[in-house]
């Protein structure tokens, strides 16, 4: 179900790491889901301000998200591919609570 979502979708846990990636989000970023699965996702895809200053890990939607478990929304931030190129992009990061673990049975999720 999340693979068909038309907008880029990355899923990460509360250590910020990355856990599901959908087609959208690997053709905006130009990465493959293999690549970026098990890595943090504020290292594996660096932010930067519409300056083009890298945003530094605790000022990041992600971290502010879970610190203050609220969501958060912002269009003032560029994603770095990593041939360095940037394109901007609307962020929405939501703390999710889950009782139980996620299963996973996609094939391309260790």
């Amino acid at each position: 179900m999340l693979q068909s979502i038309g907008d880029g979708l990355i899923v990460s846990d509360q250590e910020g790491k990355v856990l599901i990636v959908n087609e959208a989000a690997e053709g905006l970023l130009s990465i493959s889901a293999k690549e970026l699965i098990g890595k943090n996702i504020i290292d594996a895809l660096p932010l930067v301000d519409k300056k083009g200053q890298l945003v530094p890990a605790v000022d990041t939607p992600q971290v502010q998200a879970l610190v203050r478990y609220n969501k958060i929304s912002s269009d003032k931030y560029l994603y770095r591919r990593k041939d360095t190129t940037t394109f901007p992009i609307f962020l929405t990061v939501t703390p999710i609570s889950l009782k139980q673990p996620l299963h996973r049975h996609d094939s391309n999720l260790p």
